[in-house]
């Protein structure tokens, strides 16, 4: 015969899940475990704490993990460790009471972690992830400085930098980290481009080697102290981070060209020592400069004192001063003609020029030429050693901008980064500038010592990916 409806819902009373766990609804009602099984609300926990054997009083305890009907990945992990008699009770009631699982809580957990020590930490795991240095930190929670504990737990929004640095601290010496962070445990200060090239550099050596050094060399970002950091000697300019490599300047303008010309050149000596900001030159960018030329190495000379005198005088303390390591940069303003630069106490033949020049024993030498037909020069002043730019071919005049600013300007400039290493050479400037003054004013500037240009870095400018 069929069967009636009151027979199938005393047949479902009876046998049914009402809340899909397993179980029975006679089992969860009438059953060996109804003090503890739930009819109506899912009973994971309990069922699988049931089939570990665990008793009864303590999964009473856990009832409260499972209001959400839910079994959680850790908490299956405490049942087990539970079943396996590794759980004391202490930690047990605290973990129903106070514990608040988010990714981070859960792994010291897991680790082991005290409940101080979870507290301690769980302000990392607000974002519910657990990054690869929050796990590092876990687990070397009390072999790591502890001032670094301490800025890394506050640190709950890392720059990139300082994320950086954290997942690398493994690797680093501890003075270096305790150096790092010392400053910054109070004034919430980021990981500085000095620290985050030293990082680089220190990843280099292997961490005995590194032990072996003191406390100063590591922590020094510019062994030499020549304004370049280790890391950008060793990887970006291929020059010796232990071999000192002075700067000079030459700036000179005489005052027979418009006056616009002498500002600009004061900009580029004010932005090159540091007196000014990146934002004289271009006021939107975010670019950085480590270090500028000292200021006692700049020499400058405009208007009426922009003489071949004065010029002669300083290539002699220069080339008294230099060595074959250093550098030195000239930027020159005046008027010209074919074959001669017009000093302010006349015009001096580009040949004499090239005279004087060689007389500096710096390997590098760099020199901005504006003046009318000033391409002319070229043939006179190129070396081995030296970068000649100049604003114009042999047969134009140059009444347009002015190369050695725009030469500055661009090297501030992204886009002029061509081999994206975030760092511009003399060539990668030049290039950016030559454009600008080709499209602006229909000039032509011309170039000798390529090779040498694109291996040249007047300055450490950092130029951040995101420009």
């Amino acid at each position: 015969r069929n069967v009636s409806y009151w027979e199938n819902a005393v047949h479902w009373s009876i046998h049914g899940d009402a809340n899909a766990d397993g179980r029975s609804n006679y089992a969860s009602v009438l059953g060996p475990n109804a003090d503890i099984l739930e009819t109506f609300h899912p009973n994971p926990i309990t069922i699988y704490a049931l089939e570990k054997n665990i008793l009864k009083p303590i999964i009473k305890k856990l009832k409260p993990l499972e209001t959400d009907g839910r079994m959680a990945d850790w908490e299956k992990w405490v049942v087990n460790q539970i079943a396996i008699d590794n759980l004391s009770e202490d930690l047990l009631n605290w973990i129903v009471d106070n514990f608040k699982p988010n990714p981070v809580t859960i792994y010291g957990l897991k680790k082991g972690m005290k409940k101080e020590e979870i507290n301690r930490i769980k302000i990392l795991g607000k974002d519910h992830s657990l990054s690869k240095w929050e796990k590092y930190l876990i687990d070397h929670l009390n072999s790591l400085p502890q001032t670094y504990v301490e800025w890394a737990i506050k640190e709950t929004e890392p720059t990139e930098r300082e994320i950086f640095f954290m997942n690398r601290v493994k690797n680093l010496p501890t003075s270096f980290i305790e150096n790092v962070v010392a400053k910054k445990v109070t004034d919430y200060e980021t990981v500085s481009y000095e620290e985050w090239m030293q990082i680089q550099f220190l990843r280099e050596f292997e961490k005995e080697n590194l032990d072996k050094k003191n406390r100063s060399w590591i922590n020094d970002g510019d062994l030499d102290n020549d304004g370049f950091t280790n890391e950008f000697e060793r990887k970006i300019s291929f020059t010796n981070p232990h071999v000192h490599n002075d700067r000079f300047a030459l700036l000179m303008s005489t005052g027979y060209i418009p006056p616009i010309f002498e500002t600009k050149l004061r900009k580029i000596e004010n932005f090159i020592s540091l007196e000014a900001s990146l934002t004289d030159l271009k006021k939107d960018s975010e670019a950085e400069l480590y270090a500028g030329f000292k200021k006692t190495k700049i020499f400058d000379f405009y208007g009426e004192n922009a003489t071949y005198q004065n010029f002669r005088k300083t290539v002699e303390k220069l080339a008294d001063q230099s060595d074959e390591n250093d550098l030195v940069f000239f930027g020159l303003a005046a008027h010209g003609e074919k074959n001669r630069f017009y000093f302010s106490d006349g015009p001096i033949e580009y040949d004499e020029m090239n005279k004087e020049l060689s007389k500096i024993p710096a390997n590098t030498q760099v020199l901005s030429l504006k003046a009318c037909y000033s391409g002319s020069g070229i043939p006179h002043l190129k070396s081995r050693n030296r970068i000649v730019m100049t604003g114009t071919t042999g047969s134009e005049l140059d009444n347009g901008g002015m190369l050695s600013y725009l030469l500055f300007e661009s090297m501030i400039e992204k886009k002029s980064d061509e081999d994206n290493n975030n760092y511009c050479t003399v060539y990668e400037s030049f290039k950016r500038a030559r454009r600008m003054l080709e499209e602006r004013f229909g000039k032509h500037p011309q170039i000798s010592g390529e090779n040498l240009a694109r291996k040249t870095y007047l300055l450490e400018i950092h130029l951040p990916e995101k420009l």
